[in-house]
Parts: structure tokens; sequence; C-alpha cells
């Protein structure tokens, strides 16, 4: 009984342990400034998608996607500070947020912190023990930082 439960559940744990920022599950009701503003960011219009997340945040406040993409798009306009705090708003909603991890991490080597960064890469291995594109990512990043 026992093997058939894990048999069951063991193809699930990929889609489960690679839950990231970009991709909702097909049932999740996505607010439509989400959407919007994942095409500000792809477009690089960071200061709209500021103003589209921070709706999905007020009206969604459990969204840790929203605040990670909040903390994605003010990184990118040099707004280290306010960055973090919504990146670790993202991580206080969900701990396991590997999209967080890694962008907090980022934000923290362009602070020149890169201890701070290595803990997060540190909690990536621990979610990623098989790896994942988060981990790489942040890996890659801490290399070229080192390098500099």
């Amino acid at each position: 009984m026992v093997s058939l439960a894990l048999g069951v559940a063991i193809p699930l744990l990929p889609r489960i342990a690679h839950a990231v920022d970009t991709e909702p599950a097909p049932t999740q009701r996505i607010h439509p400034d989400l959407t919007a503003a994942r095409a500000a960011i792809k477009a690089k219009d960071f200061k709209r998608a500021v103003t589209l997340l921070e709706r999905v945040a007020r009206d969604e406040p459990k969204n840790a996607d929203a605040f990670n993409l909040l903390g994605y798009a003010h990184r990118n306009l040099g707004n280290f500070d306010v960055a973090i705090k919504h990146y670790e708003t993202a991580l206080t909603l969900d701990p396991k947020h590997l999209a967080a991890h890694e962008y907090i991490g980022e934000a923290y080597l362009q602070m020149n912190n890169p201890a701070k960064a290595e803990e997060h890469l540190t909690r990536l291995e621990q979610l990623c023990r098989r790896g994942c594109e988060e981990l790489a990512d942040l890996r890659a990043s801490l290399v070229a930082y080192r390098k500099k």
C-alpha cells in the first residue's frame, strides 16, 4: 500500500518543488494586473510593472509572486532597499519561493554583500537537492561576482 502511494506521489514532486513566480497553477485565478506586469517586465518597462504589481499586492496581500516581482522590478530600477523588502515579504509568505531566493541573492550581489547572497544560495541548495534553474543562476552570478 505504501509503495502504491509513493508511486502516485513521486511523479508530482517535480511540479511541486519547482513552483516559480512565472507559471501559476492552471486552476489558479490570475490577477489581470499580474499578467500585464509580467509583460511590462519582459518589455523592461519596470516603472509600469511596479504600478501594476502594487495593485496586485494591495488586492492580494498573500501573493508571494507579486511581491517577488515587485522586488525584481525595483531592483532593476536601482531601488535595492525597496527590492529587498519585497523579496523578504515574498519569502515570509512562501519560504520555499525559488525565484525570490535567487533574486534576493542577486540583489545582495549588486549591493556588494556576497555573504547574504551565499545564505540564499545555501537555501536553494537545500530546496533544490537535484538542482534547479534558480540555483544554477545564483551560483553563476556568485562566480561572476568573485571574478570581478
